[in-house]
């Protein structure tokens, strides 16, 4: 069986500087061979910090469904932590 989008979800933004993920979909079975995909919106000043990002959330997602292969695409902002709060609140909101 897969894994659920909610069981990944809360993983990968628990690496410090993610912001979201997204489109999240899995295939295969836990335990002999899962993929992965997503998309990742990372806060990061340039590419090289929302790669290294990207690999700690990889490498979080290897720690917990081993064996896995991991496809993300990310995509970088920078954003101040007072439109983070407001953002937040807006999605607590709705």
């Amino acid at each position: 069986m897969a894994i659920a989008p909610e069981a990944i979800h809360p993983i990968a933004t628990s690496v410090p500087g993610v912001i979201n993920c997204h489109a999240i979909a899995s295939r295969g079975l836990l335990g002999r061979q899962v993929f992965i995909e997503m998309h990742l919106i990372v806060d990061a000043s340039d590419v090289e910090i929302a790669h290294h990002i990207t690999e700690e959330v990889e490498s979080r997602l290897e720690e917990r469904f081993r064996p896995v292969r991991i496809l993300i695409q990310s995509s970088h902002q920078r954003i101040s932590l007072r439109k983070l709060a407001l953002k937040l609140e807006q999605c607590s909101l709705s």
